[in-house]
């Protein structure tokens, strides 16, 4: 995917850049002018103080080759300016109420 032209503008002028996290409902979460040494770690705790209905233990990052351990940085994946996306692996049973039904009772809690 291209860079945004907002995100080669601040480039281009000194500027900081964000990360784009796609979520697998639709939505685009972008946390804005990480480091280069900015922690996965942190990235895991935004995605899960956005959605608190989802166990930290079911969400899971990724970019294009490999998923992201929370020990490491941005660094250690040579996620960059001109390669910023990051991809959500959450099931999709946590996005519809109808799915959690269906685990529950799987589960035996029905």
């Amino acid at each position: 995917m291209p860079e945004s032209t907002l995100h080669l503008v601040l480039r281009l002028r000194g500027g900081g850049w964000g990360l784009v996290i796609y979520i697998p409902d639709g939505k685009q979460l972008t946390i804005s002018c990480p480091a280069e040494n900015y922690p996965i770690s942190k990235i895991y705790n935004f995605v899960a103080s956005t959605y608190p209905q989802i166990p930290m233990r079911a969400i899971s990052l990724q970019n294009k080759t490999s998923i992201l351990d929370p020990k490491k940085t941005l660094k250690d994946y040579q996620i960059t300016p001109a390669n910023y996306e990051i991809y959500a692996l959450i099931p999709d049973y946590f996005f519809s109420s109808q799915g959690i039904l269906k685990l529950m009772k799987t589960a035996g809690y029905w």
